[in-house]
């Protein structure tokens, strides 16, 4: 079950279309959750998301997701 509202850092992209974003976040925030991440993770992923969809103009595939998360999380 799914607590109360959560935050995460904003990823640091250069934004080319925003369009789209909320509705890639949001999927990518339901998969992780049907997948058992914890709350915090999936914020996390579907932020990376998000932030890529920003950034490629295009829907993110998972392997870009987790390349962007172990950047960023070294």
């Amino acid at each position: 079950m799914v607590h109360g509202g959560g935050r995460v850092r904003a990823f640091d992209v250069r934004a080319r279309d925003t369009t789209g974003a909320g509705d890639v976040f949001h999927g990518a925030f339901a998969l992780a959750l049907a997948e058992r991440q914890d709350h915090q993770t999936a914020l996390r992923f579907a932020s990376a998301a998000a932030a890529l969809r920003c950034e490629t103009g295009g829907v993110p595939d998972r392997t870009a997701v987790n390349r962007l998360l172990t950047r960023v999380n070294g």
